[in-house]
């Protein structure tokens, strides 16, 4: 048979399409033989489109009617991966053919699910390239994937204990910003690809607990807008950029490289410590340079509406108010003091936002970067690592659920209960309390339980299953002894109290008094 470049070859048993396999003939043989012993085969020279469709409505198929459809997807790589080869030549050949592209385009759009679903569960660091030029046709988790892909881990023998080759780091509490940033910068990169453990001194708590509450922390301390590392956004202050006039300490750019490291530390173990990036401040990490005054529509309304007006007011009347006494004073490098005029405005302003969002950020921006670098494969840019990412993705994995407002019934529905019943009294008054609260008081019940200030993008499903354990204490003294929490296990340990009042003042000590997340 004669193939054209842009057909394949479709095998037939039993009218039935043969997926991509490396199965031997005489398994197939055994699988499909006829009743006479013969083996009945068709096929046919079909566009590769079709192929591809074919093989997206096989794996739709078994992620939508299979309970363990990904599960399937991911098992059998050598079956699937012939078809992410195939998407790839797909997406060589629609460079050059608008039509083509356009045909491809639909049969993606159709089965997307499917198309996600084999990227998260046999792409790699490989495929970035050509997966990204389909990026708007891809999912959050996808993305996600691909990012995860570009941490390095280390792979340890059977035998190795984890806890020989993690970073130790050992901070004190009263100098916690000071002690990490010492360590981590000491550390060189590859010191993190086998993980890192965090211990606070004079505590026995360590795991995963302790890492999300130590990430936290610090970024608490590094975006405080009163350090003048980041500066929060003009419309929304919970998004940060670096601040455009920092303290000049010695090294403070460090502390930007450290920032980077401490971000990405907090993307591979998907912590959400609450931070936001700035619209703008995403582009540029992105690789932009240059930014509009149109830009400004994502992050300073107000400034966007001045800038706006100047661009669009008469010429004359402009003119007739000098500018507003406007001059180029400070923004070229060769002492420009021209006055502002109807002539040059859109020059000034593009000016300013030169200065303004590239030239005063531009060291912070590439010492960040530089951190970022370090955590991630040799030789992947900043900017290739977070051009994988829309910012809602970013937003997502540095904040977590779209919204801050915690469901105490999806809360209650996701609990589990150790030597309780659902139906014992004190779980009773237990959730009759926190129906009670405000959000800023389930967010500290949310931290001491699990260390988690924040749900993760899917919410409580994002998180293992939370349990409450019952605490054995003396019967006599019970209403004494204050809830424990284990973070690791997103477990609380609860007494087993005699009123509602008594749990209602143990809820109110975790909420108001307790002054960290949980005990381990």
């Amino acid at each position: 048979m004669k193939l054209r470049d842009q057909t394949e070859i479709f095998v037939f048993f039993k009218n039935t399409l043969m997926t991509p396999t490396t199965a031997l003939m005489s398994e197939i043989y055994e699988k499909h033989k006829d009743e006479d012993g013969f083996l009945y085969m068709t096929y046919s020279g079909e566009d590769i489109l079709c192929a591809a469709k074919a093989s997206l409505r096989i794996a739709d198929s078994l992620t939508q009617e299979h309970p363990s459809g990904a599960i399937l997807l991911e098992s059998l790589p050598e079956t699937w991966r012939p078809l992410l080869s195939t998407l790839e030549k797909l997406v060589s050949m629609s460079e050059s053919d608008k039509e083509f592209k356009k045909r491809f385009e639909e049969i993606l759009k159709r089965w997307t699910d499917a198309f996600c679903s084999l990227l998260i569960c046999v792409s790699t660091k490989e495929d970035i390239p050509w997966v990204m030029k389909l990026k708007e046709l891809t999912n959050f988790y996808v993305r996600n994937h691909l990012v995860q892909s570009l941490f390095p881990r280390l792979l340890l023998q059977i035998e190795d204990d984890v806890e020989d080759h993690q970073l130790q780091v050992v901070v004190s509490r009263t100098s916690l910003f000071k002690d990490s940033l010492n360590q981590v910068m000491a550390a060189d990169p590859w010191d993190f690809h086998a993980g890192i453990s965090i211990q606070f001194e004079y505590e026995e708590a360590e795991g995963d607990g302790v890492l999300r509450e130590w990430l936290c922390l610090v970024c608490n301390n590094l975006f405080d807008p009163e350090n003048k590392l980041f500066i929060p956004s003009p419309d929304d202050s919970r998004r940060f950029s670096p601040h455009p006039n920092p303290l000049m300490e010695e090294n403070y750019l460090q502390k930007y490289r450290f920032s980077g490291r401490i971000i990405s530390m907090a993307l591979k173990h998907e912590v959400q410590v609450g931070i936001l990036f700035d619209p703008l401040f995403f582009l540029h990490l992105a690789g932009k340079k240059l930014f509009s005054w149109k830009d400004l529509i994502h992050t300073d309304k107000e400034l966007h509406k001045k800038y706006k007006e100047m661009l669009e007011m008469d010429a004359q009347e402009f003119d007739a108010l000098q500018g507003y006494g406007l001059t180029f004073s400070g923004l070229c490098y060769d002492n420009d003091n021209r006055q502002v005029t109807s002539s040059n405005r859109e020059e000034y302003i593009t000016l300013i936002m030169y200065d303004r969002y590239f030239l005063r950020i531009r060291d912070q921006v590439l010492h960040f970067s530089y951190g970022v670098e370090d955590m991630i494969d040799e030789g992947v840019k900043a900017d290739r690592f977070f051009n994988l990412l829309k910012l809602e993705d970013l937003d997502s994995m540095l904040r977590g659920s779209q919204y801050d407002v915690i469901n105490v019934e999806d809360w209650n529905q996701y609990t589990d209960y150790v030597n309780y019943q659902r139906s014992d009294n004190v779980i009773l008054w237990f959730w009759n309390v926190v129906s009670q609260m405000n959000q800023e008081d389930l967010h500290r019940l949310l931290c001491f339980w699990t260390s988690h200030r924040f749900l993760p993008r899917d919410g409580f499903q994002g998180l293992p299953r939370l349990s409450i354990l019952r605490m054995d204490t003396p019967k006599e003294s019970k209403n004494l002894y204050k809830p424990k929490s284990q973070t690791c296990c997103y477990s609380l340990h609860f007494p087993e109290y005699d009123t509602y009042e008594d749990t209602a003042q143990a809820i109110m000590w975790i909420t108001h008094e307790y002054s960290g997340f949980g005990e381990a």
